[in-house]
């Protein structure tokens, strides 16, 4: 997991040292992807948090809007993706709720 780590950091130093030699638009494509590696990490750290499972699935947004979509404006992906990310932890904090034995986070229900 500390690949992970040491990867984010090559591609933000790429990202912030080569800026002016990078095609347009990269600039954003890079840091997107940094945050996208720093939030994974999190993420498979502490798999039952739902903050951390949010901050993943809003960068993952993030990174497809940057390389597929027009990340300028506030499109049906966004709104779509939002949507989605409501009901995956709602049933994610259903899901945590009913185990017993769940001890990870600071109160167990969304940290």
């Amino acid at each position: 997991m500390k690949y992970i780590l040491y990867i984010s950091i090559l591609v933000s130093l790429a990202t912030y040292l080569f800026w002016g030699q990078l095609p347009k638009g990269s600039f954003y494509i890079g840091n997107s992807l940094f945050i996208l590696l720093l939030c994974t990490y999190l993420f498979l750290n502490d798999k039952n948090s739902i903050i951390k499972f949010i901050l993943l699935s809003l960068s993952l947004n993030n990174f497809f809007d940057e390389i597929f979509f027009d990340n300028t404006e506030f499109g049906m992906n966004e709104m779509l993706v939002g949507i989605v990310i409501l009901i995956f932890a709602i049933i994610k904090y259903i899901y945590v709720r009913k185990r017993p034995n769940n001890n990870k986070g600071t109160n167990g229900v969304l940290f």
